[in-house]
């Protein structure tokens, strides 16, 4: 074969191994394949674009995944039956997905800074009980309705003593 031929198959077979491609180790293996291989750079652009689209795609899949996680972890907590107490940053996540018009992230800092303010309070309800080292545990049933008022009672506590304690205008 002359070397257009040998040209025209490697493309052929560039494209068809990109097609094959799943992962972003195998895409960066194509591309160590093609520089070793002396390809135009035509492929390798076509290569590094594709390696990008590999990459962003993983990343599509694994935000979608952290979703679907988010999403299943109430529906979890509903069918276990066999304990009341979860890891609290679980307990916390299915709060914060069955009450989004609190406005609360459900992640690690998150949880971190609402115990700062309320752990007193909801170990005193025996909702959270620390257990080894700082991990946190809760009860599922408990957690979230303590959580709740806490949440809301404290924010109307607060406003009304922040109306309470501002002097009436005693000239009117």
């Amino acid at each position: 074969m002359d070397t257009k031929q040998d040209d025209v198959a490697m493309t052929m077979g560039f494209r068809f191994v990109l097609a094959t491609v799943v992962s972003v180790e195998q895409a960066r293996q194509v591309v160590d394949i093609l520089i070793a291989n002396g390809a135009d750079a035509k492929d390798l652009i076509s290569a590094y674009v594709f390696l990008g689209n590999v990459e962003a795609r993983n990343q599509q899949m694994a935000d979608a995944e952290d979703r679907e996680q988010l999403e299943e972890a109430p529906k979890r907590l509903a069918n276990d039956s066999t304990s009341n107490w979860l890891p609290a940053l679980e307990v916390f996540k299915s709060f914060c997905a069955n009450h989004p018009e609190l406005g609360k992230v459900a992640d690690f800092w998150a949880l971190h800074n609402m115990l700062r303010r309320h752990r007193q309070s909801l170990e005193a309800a025996d909702a959270l009980r620390r257990v080894s080292g700082r991990h946190w545990i809760a009860h599922r049933e408990l957690f979230p309705k303590t959580l709740f008022d806490l949440l809301t009672l404290s924010r109307r506590a607060e406003t009304n003593k922040k109306r309470n304690d501002t002097p009436l205008n005693e000239e009117c």
